[in-house]
C-alpha cells in the first residue's frame, strides 16, 4: 500500500484519538464535537477526492470540464427530486390534455384537493373511474343534482 494510504489511515486515527480522549469535555477548541468529526471527515474526503482527481497527471483543464460535468449532473437530480411533485402534476395535466377523460388531480393554494377534467371532443366533460375494479366512463354534469348509473354500469364486476 503507498504512503497516501498510510497517511489518510493515521489522520483518521488521530482525529479518533483526539475525539475518545475529549469526549466528556463536549468540545474541540471551541467546537462542538459532532461539528469537528463532521468536518475531519469532509476534509478527509476532499483529500482523497482531490488526490484521485490530481493524481493521475491529468490536465487542469479537464478535471475542470468533469467536474462542471459532474455539478450540472448533480444539480438536475436534485431539482428532479425537489420538484417531483410539481412534475407529477405537470404529467398529470400533460395527460388530461393529450388523454380526455384522465382527470387532473391538484391542491389548490388553500389546501382543498380539486380535480379538472377537460372537455371532450364531443363538448361534453367525461371521466374514467372505476366501479368494482372495472373502468367505467362517466359523463359529468356540474348542474346535475343526483348520480344516476345504468343498471349495467351497477352491476358491473359482481357475481
Amino acid at each position: 500500500m503507498g504512503r497516501f494510504f498510510w497517511l489518510i489511515m493515521g489522520l483518521i486515527g488521530a482525529v479518533l484519538f483526539i475525539l475518545i480522549a475529549n469526549h466528556d469535555q463536549g468540545s474541540l477548541w471551541g467546537i462542538d464535537n459532532s461539528r469537528f468529526a463532521a468536518f475531519a471527515i469532509m476534509s478527509v474526503w476532499a483529500v482523497v477526492i482531490a488526490s484521485a482527481a490530481f493524481g493521475r497527471g491529468q490536465s487542469f483543464g479537464r478535471i475542470a470540464r468533469q467536474l462542471v460535468i459532474w455539478l450540472f449532473i448533480i444539480v438536475v437530480l436534485m431539482s428532479l427530486y425537489v420538484f417531483r411533485f410539481d412534475l407529477q402534476d405537470f404529467g398529470s395535466r400533460l395527460t388530461g390534455g393529450i388523454i380526455p377523460g384522465s382527470p387532473i388531480s391538484s391542491v389548490n393554494s388553500d389546501g382543498a384537493r380539486q380535480v379538472t377534467l377537460i372537455r371532450s371532443p364531443n363538448g361534453h366533460f367525461e371521466a374514467d373511474a372505476f366501479i368494482n375494479g372495472k373502468p367505467v366512463r362517466f359523463l359529468v354534469d356540474t348542474g346535475a343534482s343526483a348520480i344516476v348509473l345504468s343498471a349495467r354500469a351497477a352491476t358491473i364486476g359482481r357475481a
